[in-house]
């Protein structure tokens, strides 16, 4: 049988066995021999190394803008203190969280392979100190990354970080050191669970919003634990709650002179969300948010600050969405997404 070609016209044209090269069978390659599997594995490490490099270089990224109005719906401030704030504000956020635990092959090798920043501005504050409500910014310096069974995959380790509160009546700033854990558990085929548990210390200050006169500035090492949680149900919505405690303790000369010095306050923050995505990446979101403070202050008496505040807001999401990461092989298999 003569082999056959195609040619200009599309139709089939014969083909001359002495045009065709010479046959050359594939060489054996016995594995079994040690020199042989030798290459073959130094190979093959090569392969993996090149597709974990890549893989590091992909991360699993949470990102979310967010511009609405906060109604201050209460504010308990110490008695004989300036009445200084808004009961209704603009409100812009964005927040982003890089190198979420359970994305295949990802590692964290370099320090901030994780972090989560956050910033929140009052765009019609009265003043530029109180235009940033919140800046936050914390990353994985050093860690590395567990699993348990097949639904849960986890990252622990060493935390830096560096937070700004300002929640009109009094501020708080402090740097931190941290230990803890951030993961995610996966509770059935389509409801995820993120969450991060934070403990360690820093130094910083905090003191009262007010006249110079009614300042209590304390400076001074700051204990500090932080919990998050975030219920992600898979593209549709999340309800998620923040908790973080800081203690504040004055060091001698470092307290103002309305500070007692070797003394101690407490500030307590707390929030719960809940986010729906209508379509696409645009979502609507209601959120209620508390700060309080508690500090003794010679010659003021007790201090008891709290602020309540409610948002509404339109959310922008990324492309990931409420940045659930999927790691299961029966969920990575390919599929025709009928989401809107």
């Amino acid at each position: 049988m003569t082999p056959t070609t195609t040619n200009a016209a599309g139709k089939p044209a014969p083909v001359s066995l002495e045009t065709l090269p010479a046959y050359a069978p594939t060489t054996y390659v016995d594995f079994s021999q040690p020199e042989h599997r030798a290459a073959f594995e130094t190979a093959l490490k090569g392969v993996r190394a090149e597709f974990y490099a890549a893989s590091s270089r992909d991360p699993a990224v949470y990102v979310r803008l967010r511009l609405g109005a906060t109604l201050t719906t209460d504010v308990n401030n110490a008695v004989g203190l300036s009445e200084g704030f808004k009961r209704q504000e603009g409100s812009g956020e964005f927040s982003m969280i890089y190198g979420l635990p359970g994305k295949p092959g990802y590692q964290y090798t370099r320090p901030f392979d994780f972090f989560h920043f956050e910033f929140t501005a009052v765009p019609n504050a009265d003043s530029v100190g109180n235009a940033i409500e919140n800046f936050t910014v914390r990353g994985l310096l050093a860690g590395k990354k567990y699993e348990a069974g097949d639904d849960y995959r986890g990252v622990w380790g060493l935390f830096g970080g560096y937070e700004y509160l300002s929640p009109q009546i009094f501020r708080l700033a402090t740097t931190s050191l941290s230990l803890g854990t951030v993961g995610q558990w996966w509770l059935t085929r389509t409801l995820a669970l993120q969450g991060a548990a934070l403990g360690g210390a820093g130094f910083g200050a905090a003191g009262t919003v007010g006249d110079e006169d009614q300042r209590d500035y304390r400076y001074g090492a700051i204990p500090e634990v932080i919990l998050n949680l975030r219920l992600i149900a898979g593209d549709r919505a999340m309800l998620e709650t923040t908790l973080r405690q800081y203690w504040v303790v004055g060091l001698g000369t470092g307290a103002s002179e309305g500070a007692q010095p070797y003394d101690h306050e407490l500030i307590n923050r707390a929030s719960v969300g809940l986010t729906v995505r209508i379509y696409g990446p645009h979502a609507l979101s209601v959120g209620y948010l508390i700060s309080a403070r508690e500090a003794h202050v010679p010659g003021f008496g007790d201090r008891h600050q709290s602020v309540q505040t409610v948002t509404l807001s339109y959310n922008f999401l990324g492309r990931t969405r409420f940045g659930a990461v999927e790691w299961r092989p029966a969920q990575l298999s390919p599929t025709v997404s009928t989401t809107q």
